[in-house]
This record gives C-alpha cells, sequence and structure tokens, in this order.
C-alpha cells in the first residue's frame, strides 16, 4: 500500500493500528464521498449536468468518475438497497464523535477495577444527555442485564460472548464485526476468548 509510505513517514504509531488506520480512513472516504453526493450529485439531472457540477476540491475527472459510478446501474441498486436497510435499523449512536472503544475506556478509567462489558457500553452510547433512551431495544437490554446480571458479567475476564446481553438483544454480530467494541476487534479475537 503505497499511501502508507506517506503516512510512515509523517506519523510514529505502533504497527498494529495500521488496521485501525486502514479502517479508520476508508470510513472518512467513504463519509466524504457521501456528503459530496449529497450536496453535488442530483438524480434528476443529466450525467452532463452533474458532470458541470464540480466541486472546487476535487479534480474533474476524479469527479467525472465519481458521476459515472453513481449513476452505474449497480450503484443504483445497492444505494436503494442500502436506503431500505438504513430504514430497518434499530439504533441511533447518540454518543457524537465519541467511539465505542472510547467510551469504554473512559468509563474504564472512571472504575479502574472494572472493565465494562459490551451491553453496558452500548446502554452507555446510545442515550439522551437527560439519560433518556432512544430506542425501545436499549430498555429491553438494560431490562435484561438488571434481571440476568451474569449476562455482562466481566469477572471472567470477558467483555463479549455469543449469548451474552447484547446478542440476545441485537442478534448475531455482522460477518467481521463485535457490537460495542470498537472498529478493530474481530468475533473470533473476543468472542468467548477472557482478554489477557
Amino acid at each position: 500500500m503505497s499511501f502508507f509510505v506517506g503516512i510512515q513517514m509523517r506519523f510514529l504509531y505502533a504497527p498494529r493500528m495500521e488496521e485501525f488506520i486502514l479502517k479508520t480512513i476508508r470510513e472518512r472516504w467513504r463519509g466524504h464521498k457521501a456528503k459530496l453526493k449529497e450536496k453535488y450529485f442530483d438524480v434528476n439531472k443529466s450525467k452532463e449536468a452533474n458532470c458541470n457540477n464540480v466541486p472546487a476540491d476535487v479534480l474533474p475527472d476524479q469527479w467525472i468518475a465519481l458521476i459515472n459510478h453513481w449513476m452505474s446501474e449497480k450503484s443504483k441498486k445497492i444505494s436503494k438497497q442500502n436506503k431500505e436497510n438504513c430504514r430497518k435499523k434499530k439504533a441511533l449512536h447518540t454518543a457524537g464523535t465519541n467511539s465505542f472503544a472510547r467510551t469504554r475506556e473512559e468509563m474504564r478509567q472512571k472504575d479502574p477495577a472494572k472493565n465494562p462489558h459490551r451491553a453496558i457500553v452500548y446502554i452507555q452510547t446510545h442515550k439522551r444527555k437527560t439519560g433518556k433512551n432512544l430506542n425501545g431495544h436499549v430498555d429491553n437490554l438494560k431490562k435484561l442485564v438488571v434481571e440476568q446480571p451474569a449476562l455482562a458479567d466481566t469477572s471472567e475476564g470477558r467483555t463479549a460472548w455469543k449469548g451474552d446481553a447484547l446478542n440476545q438483544i441485537l442478534g448475531d454480530d455482522k460477518p467481521g464485526h463485535v457490537h460495542g467494541l470498537g472498529l478493530v476487534p474481530k468475533p473470533k479475537q473476543v468472542l468467548d476468548v477472557p482478554n489477557s
């Protein structure tokens, strides 16, 4: 990855951070393209009209490539599917720019004796500043944690496992993703594996 050479020359970081850096770059790049599409692309305009509406900070040939991509049948199909999936979402993340990982670390620092379970972090990141929950399933999660505390117990060094409180409320995680633990951890790294 040639762009990593530039990053390595400018920043000092541990090699284990490369996956996090890559995921963050991908996420930010996808978000940037989404903002460009929202602000400068009009699905009702012709290809030529959209191509002529080049943002000031984008090279014209790159903009044309984006327009071609957005107007392709494959992209339209993916966009339609993503909109449908977005409507099905159960949760609204309300922690602002704080990630699950950052929130979890802040909670751990407040009480170093406890390593917060992902269900507790999830509850924390899905409520308003007033403490009121926006999502009904968060109330169900709170109730489950109170009624069956073993489903969110971290005393054995685990913060996530199949069948824990969050898994019972949200169902199985997406492949390669673990709810409530941030960008990097993969299911095989944390599910049913004690933390060391």
